[in-house]
């Protein structure tokens, strides 16, 4: 045997044994990934409430063979995020899907509208006509949904009222943040009443929400015993003047989805039935976290895959 030939067998040698290392280190890794029994995988972020749960999860994938789409695409048309809102309260589940490219809108939406919320939360001292005594809505029960201006413009007797509310807001500061918000508007509502500058014409008339995003209803494989495609639709939308001003709601329900003659799909919503409808609401804070943490993943997942798929495409390119 000749010197070259024992160094290319001492090569095979060591290669096999690397390949058998690298085989024995990745099975020991799946399996003590499988040992740790972690339930929700896919799951990026979560949003809890007592009685309700929204949870987020990742399913990115790359272009398929099947799909015949350009690599550098970098998503399969089954690329999403899947979002789900438990209500334990009705013990229902709806879900739906936001495709992944659709993020990018969200994104800019949310600029948008966090703008406006931020602009409604600026405290002003009780100066101006921009107070937030004529924006921030309370939570009291017996005040909610109104301003501390629109109350008092109504029944400035309500202000012992007004003040307890403050008073006990300042007690869980500490526990909920938020509160800070609604014991400025208190305190500017209070004190331009007492300077009589609390005028009815700074009062916000405009309920108009900030649409941030909102699809068409569509369907998914999975059927009810009648044959009727599981349908989703999924709308999140801004309302700057309350201090939960994000909120998304799934709605799903069952539906005969019809194929025409071209092929297209139609969804027979007169049909619909077993319709399931859960709300959540967010805190700016939550939803900046939120979208923030969608667009990360993202753009990991597409940092992460792209030096694979230019290479596909530069070779696919020469051909």
């Amino acid at each position: 045997m000749t010197v070259n030939e024992i160094a290319e067998k001492v090569t095979e040698s060591i290669n096999k044994t690397s390949e058998t290392k690298k085989k024995n280190e990745r099975e020991a890794y799946v399996k003590s990934v499988k040992e740790k029994g972690i339930k929700y995988p896919f799951q990026i972020a979560s949003i809890k409430r007592t009685k309700k749960v929204l949870g987020v999860d990742a399913k990115l994938f790359t272009p398929t063979d099947k799909e015949n789409a350009s690599p550098m695409e970098l998503h399969s048309g089954f690329s999403r995020f899947e979002l789900t809102i438990v209500d334990k309260e009705t013990n229902t589940t709806p879900t739906a899907n936001i495709p992944a490219e659709d993020v990018y809108y969200i994104l800019e939406s949310s600029r948008v509208a966090l703008g406006q919320v931020l602009k409604g939360a600026i405290p002003t001292g009780g100066t101006t006509e921009t107070s937030t005594a004529y924006t921030q809505k309370l939570i009291d029960k017996n005040f909610k949904g109104q301003t501390p201006a629109e109350v008092l413009l109504k029944d400035a007797t309500q202000e012992t009222a007004l003040t307890n509310t403050r008073n006990w807001l300042a007690q869980n500061v500490d526990k909920y943040p938020a509160n800070k918000a609604q014991i400025t508007a208190i305190d500017d509502a209070i004190k331009l009443l007492h300077e009589g500058k609390l005028s009815a014409k700074n009062v916000s008339t405009s309920t108009a929400n900030i649409e941030i995003y909102k699809t068409d209803y569509k369907f998914k494989s999975k059927k009810n015993e009648k044959g009727y495609n599981l349908i989703y639709g999924v709308e999140i939308i801004c309302d700057p003047a309350k201090n939960y001003p994000f909120a998304i709601t799934i709605m799903n329900c069952y539906a005969p989805v019809e194929t025409g003659a071209g092929g297209q799909k139609a969804i027979k919503m007169n049909a619909a039935e077993n319709t399931v409808k859960n709300t959540l609401l967010m805190t700016k804070d939550e939803w900046i976290k939120l979208i923030t943490k969608m667009d990360r993943t993202l753009s990991m997942f597409e940092q992460m895959n792209f030096a694979k798929l230019f290479d596909e495409s530069q070779i696919a390119g020469q051909y």
